[in-house]
């Protein structure tokens, strides 16, 4: 073997070690790790039918804190508690508010004060504003 050749075998020698190096080096720098597995809770969504939003009650549980737990809802703080003032984007205005009901009857408490029971039925509605 020639001298030249000598030189081209270990240029490509060369290139063959610094070529399994480099795959090491990537295949040693990939994320090994498993992926996360997919959250597979439950999404709560809101009991809501032409406007009124009907659940149980649970004992322990505040008409609003289960009310909070389904649905979208903005609330004011007052002297009585939360004020219910949207439910999934349905918003009280000047003419009415949202009322809750236990078993068909008007509450009367404030939801974040009212502790349900188990078996009971909630109901949110609009009510019209009677001056």
């Amino acid at each position: 073997m020639s001298k030249s050749q000598k030189i081209i075998a270990s240029i490509v020698a060369l290139l063959a070690v610094a070529g399994i190096i480099t795959t090491a080096i990537i295949i040693g720098n990939q994320d090994t790790a498993e992926p996360e597995p997919a959250d597979t809770t439950p999404v709560a969504v809101c009991p809501i039918e032409d406007g009124v939003v009907t659940y149980s009650g649970e004992d322990g549980k505040t008409a609003f804190d289960i009310l909070d737990s389904l649905c979208a809802v903005e609330s004011q703080s007052s002297d009585y508690g939360e004020f219910v003032t949207s439910i999934e984007e349905i918003a009280a205005d000047d003419s009415n508010y949202w009322a809750f009901f236990v078993n068909d009857d008007y509450a009367t408490v404030g939801a974040s004060s009212y502790e349900t029971k188990e078996g009971e039925t909630i109901k949110w509605q609009l009510e019209d504003i009677n001056y």
